[in-house]
């Protein structure tokens, strides 16, 4: 058996949250930074992460997808830990 490699995101300082209502969080590091500010594509990818991870738990044998993010950022910098959270807002097909 080979050896599991933690999730990707991982990787981009994200946390696994233990139940999909939990905050996603993250704790910016200078690799995911750019000119000591976090990433727009870091940001969205969390966003949609949250989502994936609301939807999975519904959706049953459906796929999900993103089919439309937009991401302002007034006041780009680097925190030191960003908590992302969805609701669901609308359900059905």
């Amino acid at each position: 058996m080979e050896p599991t490699s933690p999730p990707f995101f991982t990787r981009y300082g994200f946390s696994r949250p233990s139940a999909a209502a939990d905050a996603l969080t993250i704790e910016p590091y200078p690799g995911i930074c750019i000119e000591g500010t976090l990433r727009a594509t870091i940001v969205a990818a969390a966003i949609d992460l949250v989502g994936g991870l609301m939807t999975r738990e519904i959706a049953g044998l459906d796929a999900t997808f993103t089919s439309d993010l937009s991401l302002r950022i007034p006041l780009p910098s680097r925190p030191d830990r960003l908590d992302a959270k969805g609701t669901r807002i609308r359900a059905g097909k």
